[in-house]
C-alpha cells in the first residue's frame, strides 16, 4: 500500500508541475496586456451590445472573464463591462482580481469615470480576507480531522471542500491540487468522474484548456457505463471537449463535440437557481447581476459586501458555457467543416441537437437559410451576429477566419450550379453590392476555390469547367487507339513467331520506323549472334575465325531483312 500511495504521489507531482506551468503561462500572458482596449489588438465598435443579455445565465468567473473580454475590446461598452466585472468581483471573495481590474479600469477610465468609482474598497478587501482566511482555515482543520478517521469518503469530500474554498478565492493552483488529491481517495468511478469535472471546471476559469482534454479522456474511460446513465454529466463533458478543439482551431473536432451535447447541460432545476442568490434570495438585478444603473451607463459604485458560495455546484455547468453558445459554437463550424450529406446525417437527423438548437433563434436561421440555399438571408443572419462573436470569449479570435469561410462557401457552391451567370444577379442573390461581389470572386478564383473567369465588360463570370460531353469522346477516341495499336503489336508478335524467332518478352517489339531495338533483338535457334562469333574468333585460327565472322554477319543481315519486310507489310 505504502509504494502504491508513493507512485500515485508521484503522477499527482507531475500533474502539479503540468498544472503549476499552465498557470504561470496564463499569467504571463495576462500581465503583458494593457488595459485599454486598443492594446489587446483588436478592436470592436458595437454600441448595440446588451450585456445582460449577452451573458444571460452566466455565473462565477467564467462570467467575469466575458466581461472582462468585452471591457478590453469594445469601447463603447467598456465602461458598463468593467462596472459589471467589478460588480461581481466584490460579491465573492478574490481580492487579486479585484486589485488588478480595479487598476486597470482606473488606467482605462480615468476620464469618463466617476470621481473615485474604481478607488480600491479597503473595506471590502479586508472583510474578503478575513472571510476567506476564517473558512479556509475551518476547512483545512476539517479536513486534518477526516485523515485521522479511516473513512475514506471523508477525506476525500475535505479535499473537494477546501479545493472549492480555494477556487471561490482564484488560487486555481493549489484547488487543483486539491481536487488531484481527492482522486487517489476515490471508491468508486462516480467520485473519480466528479472530480475530473472539477479539474475541467478550473482549467476553464483559468483561461487555460490544456488539461481539458486529458481529463475528459480519463473520465470517459473510466465511467462510460456511468455515463450512459447520467446525460447531465456526459453533456458537460462533451460541451468542455468541444471548448478545447474551438480553442485550438481544430473546427472539425469541436462540431462533433458540440453536437453531441443535449439539453441536460442546463437542468430545469438550474434554470430556477439562475435568477436565485446564494443565499436563495430573489435577485434585485436581471439574471446576469446588471442594475439598470450599470445598463444605462451611471456610476455603479455601490457598496457590496463579499458572499461567496463555497460550494460548486456539479449538476450546473452555467458557470462554463451556456447551452445557447453551445448551439451557436457548433452551427458556425459545421457551416466551415461539414459537407452537406454530413449535415443531413449528423445535424438535421439528430434529434438530441435540435432541441439544443432552439435555445438560439440565430443560429437556427443561420442553418436554416444555409440548408435551403437563401445564401443572401444566411450572410445577413451572420453579418447580424459577428460583432456580438468577436466579443465573445470564447469564439471571438476565430471568428473572423469563420465568416470568411463561411462566406466563401456560399459563393463557392451558388456558382458551382452555372455555366454563366450575370455579376448583377449573383449579387442581388447575396444582397450584396456588384463591385464588392466582384472583389469577392476576383480573389476567390485566385485562390483557385472557384473555377472560372469573369468578362468584365459585360459583368459576367463564365465557369471554366469542361464539357463532360467532349471529355468522354476523348476518353473513346483514346481507348481505341490503344486497343489498336495493342492488336497491331499482338499481330506482329504472332508472325515472328510463324517465322522461325523466338520472342522472350513482351518488351521485344520493333519499332516503329521498321527496325529493331537493341536490347530487343533476338536471333532464333537457327542464328548465332555476331558479337559472340567475333568474341570467339579472336582465340581460333586467323582463317576459321575469318570464315565464322563472315557467316554471321551474313546471318545477321538477313535477319534484318526479314525483320523489315515484316514491318512494312504491317505498318509498323
Amino acid at each position: 500500500k505504502k509504494m502504491k500511495r508513493n507512485s500515485s504521489s508521484s503522477a499527482a507531482s507531475a500533474d502539479d508541475a503540468a498544472v503549476a506551468a499552465a498557470i504561470a503561462l496564463t499569467k504571463q500572458e495576462q500581465s503583458s496586456s494593457s488595459s485599454s482596449p486598443s492594446s489587446h489588438g483588436v478592436v470592436v465598435h458595437n454600441d448595440s451590445l446588451d450585456l445582460d443579455e449577452a451573458f444571460r445565465g452566466y455565473s462565477g468567473p467564467v462570467l467575469v472573464s466575458k466581461l472582462l473580454f468585452v471591457a478590453r475590446r469594445c469601447p463603447e461598452r467598456s465602461l458598463a463591462a468593467f462596472r459589471a466585472a467589478l460588480r461581481h468581483i466584490r460579491s465573492g471573495v478574490n481580492v487579486d482580481q479585484y486589485m488588478s481590474v480595479a487598476e486597470e479600469a482606473r488606467a482605462a477610465h480615468a476620464e469618463t469615470a466617476g470621481p473615485q468609482e474604481f478607488d480600491t474598497d479597503q473595506d471590502w478587501v479586508r472583510a474578503a480576507n478575513s472571510l476567506f482566511n476564517h473558512k479556509a482555515a475551518e476547512l483545512e482543520d476539517k479536513l486534518n480531522r477526516f485523515k485521522r478517521d479511516p473513512v475514506r469518503a471523508k477525506i476525500r469530500q475535505g479535499y473537494l471542500e477546501l479545493g472549492d474554498c480555494l477556487l471561490a478565492r482564484g488560487e486555481f493552483t493549489q484547488a487543483l491540487n486539491q481536487y488531484l488529491e481527492s482522486k487517489e481517495y476515490s471508491s468508486n468511478k462516480a467520485e473519480t468522474v466528479e472530480s475530473c469535472l472539477r479539474i475541467v471546471r478550473t482549467s476553464v476559469y483559468m483561461g487555460n484548456l490544456g488539461h481539458v482534454k486529458t481529463q475528459v479522456e480519463r473520465a470517459t474511460m473510466l465511467g462510460a457505463d456511468l455515463l450512459a446513465d447520467n446525460p447531465t454529466m456526459t453533456a458537460q463533458l462533451h460541451a468542455a471537449l468541444g471548448l478545447y478543439w474551438l480553442r485550438r482551431s481544430d473546427l472539425a473536432q469541436a462540431a462533433s463535440s458540440f453536437l453531441k451535447v443535449t439539453k441536460s447541460l442546463e437542468p430545469p432545476s438550474s434554470n430556477k437557481d439562475s435568477s436565485r442568490g446564494t443565499d436563495g434570495d430573489e435577485k434585485s438585478s436581471s439574471s446576469s447581476g446588471l442594475s439598470e444603473r450599470e445598463k444605462n451607463g451611471d456610476d455603479s459604485h455601490t457598496r457590496v459586501m463579499p458572499s461567496p458560495d463555497w460550494r460548486v455546484h456539479a449538476e450546473r455547468f452555467n458557470d462554463v458555457v451556456a447551452l445557447r453558445d453551445v448551439a451557436l459554437y457548433a452551427v458556425v463550424c459545421v457551416l466551415t467543416e461539414f459537407s452537406r450529406a454530413q449535415l443531413k446525417s449528423k445535424v438535421f437527423d439528430n434529434d438530441d441537437f435540435r432541441d439544443v438548437l432552439e435555445h438560439n433563434d440565430s443560429a437556427q436561421r443561420l442553418l436554416k437559410s444555409f440548408n435551403e440555399c437563401r445564401y443572401g438571408d444566411c450572410l445577413d443572419v451572420l453579418a447580424s451576429i459577428e460583432k456580438d462573436m468577436m466579443l465573445d470569449a470564447f469564439i471571438g479570435e476565430a471568428v473572423r477566419h469563420l465568416v470568411r469561410r463561411i462566406r466563401n462557401r456560399t459563393v463557392s457552391e451558388y456558382f458551382s450550379t452555372f455555366v454563366s451567370v450575370r455579376i448583377e444577379s449573383m449579387a442581388e442573390a447575396f444582397h450584396m453590392q456588384p463591385e464588392q461581389l466582384q472583389s469577392l470572386l476576383v480573389t476567390l478564383i485566385g485562390e483557385n476555390k472557384i473555377q472560372g473567369r469573369i468578362d468584365a465588360a459585360h459583368g459576367i463570370v463564365h465557369s471554366k469547367s469542361s464539357d463532360e460531353r467532349v471529355s468522354t469522346y476523348d476518353d473513346a477516341l483514346k481507348a481505341g487507339r490503344s486497343w489498336v495499336a495493342n492488336t497491331k503489336s499482338t499481330l506482329l508478335r504472332i508472325n515472328l513467331i510463324k517465322q522461325g524467332f523466338v520472342v522472350d518478352t513482351q518488351d521485344d517489339v520493333l519499332n516503329v520506323n521498321g527496325t529493331v531495338p537493341s536490347s530487343g533483338r533476338k536471333s532464333g535457334s537457327k542464328n548465332n549472334n555476331s558479337d559472340a562469333a567475333l568474341a570467339s574468333a579472336s582465340d581460333a585460327d586467323d582463317s576459321a575465325a575469318a570464315a565464322a565472322a563472315a557467316t554471321a554477319a551474313a546471318q545477321r543481315a538477313a535477319f534484318l531483312d526479314q525483320e523489315r519486310e515484316l514491318a512494312r507489310q504491317f505498318n509498323f
